[in-house]
């Protein structure tokens, strides 16, 4: 068989999330056991790789589960010349497994953002009550956001005998964790006497564990905007970047009750950056998901056209280097928009949904060499605190351990890690501890 397969495939791989051919061997393999395909062998992804060669059915699955096209896939030089189109940015966002919402972590992180994004996997296999209570969780994390964001209600609750909002957060934060606890456990729900979802303990057959993964994820866009908003931004800040969306709907006056926009008045709009930080959630009934990776062309683009902006201070005089930024369309702006999601002027995709996103998955059984193993344990241990530890070793042992991790004395620290294995058996505190900072982080 000749050569069929483009030679940057292997960067096209890493693009897309997979660091190795083994992380996108689970990927096919689940791909083929979900959607009842025959089997394809690690020999054959290798010969595609390092031989280029590859059928037709390998190449479709392959591109099923990058979530590529597949020409993508195939040597460019026997496929037709493809009208260039902007450089293409490949975004990650490293999940982590949402345990609860009381911890710093979550708090931190979701106050910062500014949406949020549920994506939801949930199989085929859902027991009664779990996409009701999935829903009713959603709604929880809509409220809490509400509670969290409010700046002036959050000054108000500090003061002396202002502790409805603390109370309501709690409350919130309890019955959230309530929820996470609960869908993990793969249970089915009821209604109660209040019409409101709960676990139904009944034994009604196998369990379906429901996982909530969260991170949060930047991402920048454009919009068409009227042109006299996007002057006024940019005379306030020279980079001019919005955050609140223009939708279009309601007309707009100045102070002296002139009309600058009405949604059925043509007028300019100008393509003006958006800029957001998301709460990613991803509600899924699989446990072992590392991260999520999407084909991401417009955020790239528009960050280093944003930069021209704010060096220049204007985006008229900086045709044609921005082809998004500045760019500028007359008309009504429902009619507009139209045209932008139908890819006018080759135009990328200004938006993000779901069916974008694919799944990178985590070994289900890591197998380490002896220096892996090691690099492994100094990973999570290096940098723990002293007063994390006290309460699960004693007090020689814990010396003994930061000495020989900062002279990184590789061979009596690995007689240390050993020790720490056998307390770890031995010693129900430390089992606690490995348990909590190896597999629970």
């Amino acid at each position: 068989m000749n050569k069929n397969i483009n030679s940057e495939i292997k960067n096209l791989r890493i693009n897309r999330g997979f660091k190795t051919r083994g992380a996108l061997m689970r990927s096919i393999e689940k791909y083929l056991k979900e959607n009842n395909k025959k089997k394809i062998g690690d020999k054959t992804i290798q010969r595609m790789e390092n031989d280029l060669v590859a059928s037709e059915n390998t190449i479709n699955v392959v591109a099923a589960v990058l979530n590529v096209n597949p020409e993508e896939l195939k040597d460019r030089g026997q496929t037709p010349p493809k009208k260039k189109i902007p450089e293409e940015a490949y975004s990650t966002i490293n999940l982590k497994r949402l345990e609860t919402v009381s911890s710093n972590y979550f708090k931190d992180n979701f106050s910062e953002s500014e949406k949020r994004k549920f994506i939801l996997e949930l199989g085929s296999n859902t027991k009664g009550g779990q996409i009701q209570a999935v829903k009713q969780f959603m709604s929880l994390v809509d409220s809490y956001a509400k509670l969290s964001t409010n700046i002036i209600d959050q000054i108000k609750s500090d003061e002396f005998g202002e502790s409805s909002l603390i109370g309501q957060k709690l409350e919130i934060e309890s019955e959230i964790n309530f929820h996470i606890e609960n869908l993990k456990s793969g249970c089915g729900w009821e209604l109660n006497d209040e019409m409101y979802w709960i676990p139904s303990y009944i034994n009604e057959g196998p369990t379906n564990p429901i996982y909530i993964y969260f991170d949060t994820h930047p991402y920048t866009t454009y919009w068409p905007t009227p042109e006299e908003f996007y002057l006024s931004k940019i005379a306030e800040s020279p980079s001019g970047g919005f955050s609140k969306i223009f939708d279009g709907s309601c007309e707009k006056r100045d102070i002296f009750n002139e009309i600058l926009y009405h949604p059925s008045q043509s007028q300019t709009f100008v393509l003006a950056p958006y800029s957001w930080l998301y709460s990613i959630f991803l509600i899924s009934n699989e446990s072992n998901i590392e991260k999520l990776t999407y084909k991401n062309m417009v955020s790239k683009i528009v960050m280093l056209e944003w930069q021209r902006v704010a060096d220049s201070g204007h985006y008229k005089v900086l045709e044609p280097k921005n082809n998004i930024i500045g760019k500028t369309f007359k008309g009504l702006f429902d009619n507009i928009l139209a045209d932008i999601v139908r890819g006018v002027d080759d135009l990328p995709k200004n938006y993000i949904e779901d069916s974008d996103f694919t799944k990178i998955y985590k070994a289900e059984k890591p197998i380490f060499s002896d220096e892996d193993q090691l690099k492994d344990w100094v990973e999570y241990l290096d940098g723990t605190t002293a007063k994390e530890l006290e309460p699960y070793m004693s007090k020689d042992l814990l010396d003994d351990f930061k000495k020989n991790i900062k002279s990184k004395n590789s061979v009596e620290l690995h007689k240390k890690l050993l020790i720490y294995k056998k307390e770890k058996k031995e010693n129900e505190k430390v089992g606690e501890f490995f348990l909590r900072k190896k597999w629970n982080k």
